[in-house]
């Protein structure tokens, strides 16, 4: 079991896609209803498929060290998928000095959500190897027969890891917005109504200089309105999908000090996907 990942989304500029159902700029917000899809013929076959791509432009060279796409559905088995990156003075068209990923699993998981949702994660390597700071990405897709696919979240950023992972035991469950009720004369009155994971985590081994460098920025930054992703596991396992949420920090936002040495912190987390 690999340390969580928190991962605080960096601001895009500009989010832009070929022809699409949905503005690829729905991928930039957080409104649940709103999603971006691509689809079918995008004028032929590219390297022995059907090319599709998002792009995300960050405004500036920013440091990124994961992706995420979540709410993934539609890919086929065969899909061939790649990063690319280019710095602010490299340009956005990816034609040369471009940094480009070996070929990559188009869906993190064999496991969807139970609403079919799947997700794409591309993390760089923790040496520190490439791609650089770069302000132009691109997500890619070469598909063997034409597909229509959908996205509701893009997430670029730099991970944070503490050094020790959470304190068991973790929690997880669901936030209902539906509700059941009965008549006087006993009929079931029933509202449906979406229904958004949970989960809490408890470090209850946290250094000062982490809690100083990394939660309290990042509890200022995005307090209970920006939502943030947490992968609670990132290793490769068919439940990976399931072990990461994307939504805002809910309850306590502080941190206490145990003891001279330790330090805790609850983060409690309602998903939006």
């Amino acid at each position: 079991m690999a340390n969580a990942w928190i991962i605080p989304p960096l601001p895009m500029a500009a989010v832009t896609a070929p022809t699409s159902v949905g503005a690829a700029a729905y991928l930039a917000n957080d409104y649940r209803g709103m999603v971006w899809e691509v689809g079918g013929d995008l004028g032929g076959p590219t390297d022995g498929g059907y090319f599709m791509s998002v792009d995300v432009d960050l405004g500036s060279d920013r440091t990124v060290d994961t992706m995420l796409l979540l709410g993934l559905a539609g890919l086929i088995a065969g899909t061939q998928c790649y990063v690319f990156a280019a710095t602010e003075a490299q340009g956005a068209a990816f034609t040369t000095n471009y940094w480009r990923s070996p070929n990559l699993l188009p869906y993190a998981s064999a496991e969807a959500l139970v609403n079919g949702d799947g997700m794409f994660l591309w993390s760089a390597p923790d040496d520190g190897t490439p791609p650089l700071p770069a302000r132009y990405w691109r997500i890619a897709w070469i598909t063997p027969a034409r597909v229509s696919i959908r996205a509701r979240r893009i997430v670029l950023g730099e991970r944070i890891v503490l050094e020790r992972n959470f304190s068991f035991g973790r929690a997880v469950g669901v936030r209902p917005f539906g509700a059941t009720d009965f008549s006087a004369r006993g009929v079931l009155l029933r509202r449906r109504a979406p229904t958004l994971r949970t989960t809490g985590l408890t470090f209850a081994s946290t250094s000062r200089d982490e809690i100083e460098a990394k939660v309290l920025p990042l509890l200022e930054r995005f307090n209970v309105t920006e939502p943030v992703a947490l992968i609670t596991d990132p290793a490769p396992h068919p439940m990976r999908t399931r072990r990461t949420f994307f939504g805002p920090l809910i309850g306590d936002l502080g941190a206490i000090q145990r003891n001279a040495a330790g330090w805790q912190w609850q983060a409690n987390l309602v998903s939006l996907i």
